[in-house]
């Protein structure tokens, strides 16, 4: 998993979802990211997760009126799931890193004991 690689697709998601706009048309943007991401990027379990967001979003996707016909709703609940997916990977990338830089992990160690 490139946890980097990932985390940043994920991260620009998170301005997406800040911009201006219909919660559709920034769903629709956050697209263009989530589908630059690779299976491999993912864990099993968070695979599964972007696969059903993806399909969600492509169940609705039209290039003539975007993501329109999706209720606010709807929107909403898969916007919710992105940002916990973001949440996951941004919590697993902590411990990558620990893993990579293992003095860092006994820093923090010792100061929150």
């Amino acid at each position: 998993m490139e946890t980097n690689y990932t985390w940043e697709k994920l991260f620009e998601c998170m301005h997406m979802f800040a911009s201006s706009g219909s919660i559709q048309d920034r769903l629709y943007h956050v697209y263009a990211y989530l589908s630059r991401l690779r299976e491999e990027d993912f864990p099993e379990p968070l695979l599964r997760e972007l696969k059903e967001i993806n399909q969600t979003i492509e169940e609705y996707f039209t290039n003539e009126n975007r993501l329109s016909r999706m209720s606010d709703e709807e929107a909403s609940k898969v916007a919710k799931k992105i940002v916990d997916l973001y949440d996951k990977v941004s919590r697993r990338r902590g411990i990558f890193d620990f893993q990579e830089n293992p003095e860092m992990y006994d820093y923090i160690k010792d100061i929150v004991n």
